[in-house]
């Protein structure tokens, strides 16, 4: 209950993550909650499941090739890191 260096409790196996940066060096995957008040159309999203082992990459309608781009070429090093389908 609003104490900081307790984990919240998860209520899903899903986690959501939003991808942030321009270029390859400095991009990184931030989480978020996962509800659909979270979606942009600017950026890509990332949504892992680890107990079914599945993720699944999503652009929104507004994100630019680059940002596609250096999206695909993260979460592919993800799933080869992580082992994913």
């Amino acid at each position: 209950m609003g104490k900081r260096n307790q984990p919240k409790e998860r209520k899903s196996n899903w986690r959501l993550y939003v991808f942030l940066g321009e270029i390859d060096v400095e991009n990184h995957w931030w989480e978020l909650n996962v509800d659909f008040t979270n979606l942009r159309s600017r950026t890509s999203f990332l949504l892992i499941n680890n107990m079914e082992n599945l993720m699944l990459l999503w652009h929104g309608c507004g994100t630019t090739d680059e940002q596609k781009l250096l999206a695909n070429k993260s979460a592919l090093k993800l799933r080869e890191r992580f082992d994913f389908n």
